[in-house]
């Protein structure tokens, strides 16, 4: 007994109330399927479900083994080759739950819930997440709040975290505060976000009757949801949302703009203001400090705004009014783009009006659209492939193609009728062939409407019988004279495969039995045979050919092959190969090199120290980032008139999104520390303008980076400016 039977085996006794056996149905007497409902056939004497001797092949990835369909070789294949189970990893496992069920739990963060998923319970809803600085909040259950937030400088930036992604956080009076991660929240149902970032979109949300209502709740308050395409959704209830500077309690935790700061750094040196009463107040940044020539300072007022002053004389002057029609965005306002494999990125405006970072890639399916898989098919014979849809799911498994022989699947079996009642079989051999037909099983005593006679009282007397439709003799007829037939004559009929068989009338006056089936061809007339062709080399599928039986009950020749994918033009970079040859067209710039300037240390090295150049090169595949770097010299700072690194990135292929991104050493660019970024969207330009602050070293190999967002482009260049410190 194979492993995988075993497991089924023992997974359908834990199931049972105990091991006993269930009553059989009780099953009609019969001779021949005719004797049983249209929906059975004829077995030992008895009625019962065809097998899938009877009824044809098995579905996809299935055998027929003794009259049942069974998954090829020792493994399951789903879940459905483990009745009432799941299959994990090839192996039959019961369920530990059923799908939707709750139960209660207990954490060090308190009582919680867990849920069931695919036949296991998922952990306690109540679990310590990372802490978050500037909340006053144990995240963790440590019974420490706030831990290691503080021993820093106004102004100072860091990168921070949470379970949904990363982040920023910045120091407002010697504490960090104000992490710009998206924070984790309790799932909300219907809404395609992974809410508590488990990895998981809207569980515990399905398995509903249409148009049904249920209460629902979250932190803000109580409210109702209904039921809509067997998912609940669209709760009425207040979501709460991150704390925004506007004198409102949004994440509905009890305190109002708190954590709440932003940068407010000036000319003069960095600095920090808070949120109170929702109004922005008390900016540490010092705004004295001497100017020359025709400096501007600029400075982040009201909600969103800026405000700006020149230099006048060596000092500077009053500052503007402030302009608040430049914000990129709404704070807490949320943008999302598709991602990976039909998954969603997400990220949310920041108090100062700015995107915050994305939070990665979430709720993937399977598959990436276009993808191509393939497995061998049983025993062999051939390969199978399926493609992964726009959906990203995949579609279903191809025919098997480029095996040998009949492009069968070793152990399928296929039926054909056979005599008057009777049913024959043949098996796929181990050359992928079919074998022969076997012997016409159950076919009766006879063919319907075939008549038998025999002799009886004088000469030439006899008495017929006929075959019935059960393919069965009928009673014996009288005894009549005359006989059957005329002594010596002779009859022929056709039989088998464009055969024939005979009968002569003997002294009685009856006829003898038919002669065995002689002349017989290959197959029946009209019998139509399948079998693979054509490739599954990259986005290629196997299809099919067919032959036709011809009249004279021989084997025509092949057809085309059809249903398949077929050859067709290269795209050039989109990861897929289109034309079948094995592999995706690329075309690398001039500044890939032998190792390509894919990576941070294979960074193409500008020859000049602090460079005033531009060049020309292109994104010409999907995994393709471009690396550049040069060494910078850092000469004497004066106050007012620091050293600037300016990177400007044009001619964004129409259709693509180019970010551009600085780093101060390949260290900080293997760690995806930047010293500064501009991640406009769509084909906008990119540009980059840094300044060096006063007193600080800045010499040493700085690298710019050129990062494919979405879109590709073999043959459309974009334009990279790069000026050096100076």
């Amino acid at each position: 007994m194979s492993r995988l039977s075993l497991a089924c085996a023992s997974l359908l006794c834990l199931l049972a109330a105990g091991c006993t056996t269930a009553p059989k149905e009780a099953e009609a007497e019969c001779q021949v399927n005719a004797h049983c409902p249209g929906d059975q056939v004829c077995r030992a004497g008895t009625c019962g479900p065809p097998g899938c001797g009877d009824a044809g092949l098995c579905a996809g990835g299935q055998v027929c083994i003794a009259g049942e369909c069974r998954a090829t070789g020792d493994q399951c294949r789903g879940d459905d080759d483990c009745p009432g189970g799941r299959c994990v990893e090839g192996e039959c496992f019961a369920n530990n739950c059923q799908e939707g069920d709750t139960r209660p739990c207990t954490t060090q963060c308190g009582d919680g819930v867990e849920r069931c998923r695919q036949g296991v319970w998922l952990q306690c809803s109540a679990q310590p997440v990372l802490e978050v600085c500037g909340d006053d909040r144990d995240n963790d259950c440590d019974t420490q709040v706030d831990e290691q937030c503080g021993g820093c400088a106004d102004g100072e930036q860091r990168p921070c975290m949470t379970e949904c992604g990363e982040g920023r956080e910045q120091c407002a009076g010697g504490q960090w505060r104000g992490c710009t991660a998206q924070r984790v929240r309790d799932e909300a149902c219907g809404t395609g976000v992974d809410e508590d970032c488990d990895g998981i979109i809207d569980e515990g949300c399905d398995d509903c009757e249409e148009g049904s209502t249920r209460p629902c709740s979250t932190a803000c308050g109580d409210g109702n949801e209904t039921c809509e395409g067997n998912t609940w959704r669209s709760c009425d209830a207040l979501q709460p949302a991150d704390e925004l500077c506007d004198g409102r309690d949004n994440d509905c935790d009890g305190r109002t703009d708190e954590e709440v700061n932003r940068s407010c750094a000036t000319q003069c040196g960095a600095g920090t203001e808070t949120c109170e009463g929702g109004s922005w107040a008390g900016c540490t940044a010092p705004e004295d400090c001497p100017c020359g020539g025709e400096d501007v300072d600029s400075q982040v007022c009201g909600q969103c705004g800026v405000r700006q002053r020149t230099c006048e004389g060596g000092r500077w002057s009053e500052w503007s009014a402030c302009d608040e029609s430049q914000v990129e965005c709404t704070p807490g306002e949320a943008e999302e783009s598709r991602c990976g494999a039909c998954g969603t990125d997400r990220r949310v405006c920041t108090a100062e009006c700015r995107w915050g970072e994305w939070q990665g890639c979430k709720g993937e399916k399977t598959c990436v659209p276009d993808a191509v898989e393939s497995e061998d098919c049983p025993g062999g014979c051939g390969q199978r492939t399926r493609t992964c849809q726009a959906t990203c799911e995949w579609a279903e498994w191809s025919q098997c193609g480029g095996g040998m022989g009949d492009g069968c699947g070793i152990g399928e079996t296929e039926t054909r009728p056979c005599g008057g009642c009777g049913m024959q079989t043949r098996t796929c051999g181990p050359e992928c062939s079919w074998g022969e037909w076997g012997a016409c099983e159950e076919a009766g005593e006879c063919t319907p409407g075939e008549e038998q006679g025999e002799a009886c009282g004088g000469a030439c007397a006899a008495r017929v019988r006929q075959c019935t439709d059960q393919c069965t003799w009928g009673a014996w007829g009288e005894c009549m004279g005359g006989g059957q037939c005329e002594t010596g004559q002779n009859e022929t009929r056709a039989c088998g495969f464009c055969g024939t068989q005979q009968r002569v009338c003997d002294a009685t006056c009856v006829w003898s039995e038919w002669t065995a089936c002689e002349g017989e061809g290959e197959c029946a007339a009209g019998d139509v045979q399948q079998a693979g062709c054509g490739s599954n080399v990259g986005a290629c599928e196997p299809g099919t050919r067919q032959r036709t039986c011809s009249g004279a009950c021989q084997w025509n020749d092949f057809g085309e092959c059809l249903g398949g994918v077929q050859p067709r033009a290269e795209v050039c970079g989109d990861g897929v190969d289109q034309d079948c040859d094995g592999a995706d067209e690329t075309r690398p710039d001039q500044y890939e090199g032998p190792r390509g300037n894919d990576t941070c240390g294979t960074c193409f090295v500008l020859a000049e120290e602090d460079p005033n150049v531009f060049l020309n090169a292109t994104i010409d595949n999907r995994d393709d980032a471009d690396f550049y770097c040069f060494d910078a010299v850092d000469n004497t700072s004066i106050p007012g008139f620091g050293e600037h690194i300016r990177v400007m990135l044009e001619d964004i292929p129409n259709g693509a999104d180019f970010d551009l991104f600085l780093y101060r050493s390949v260290a900080d660019c293997n760690a995806n520390r930047p010293a500064a970024s501009s991640t406009n969207t769509g084909s906008d330009d990119e540009s980059i303008d840094w300044v060096e602050a006063i007193n600080v070293e800045d010499g040493g190999r700085w690298v710019v980076r050129v990062k494919r967002y979405q879109g590709s482009d073999c043959a459309r260049q974009y334009r990279l400016t790069i000026n050096g410190l100076r």
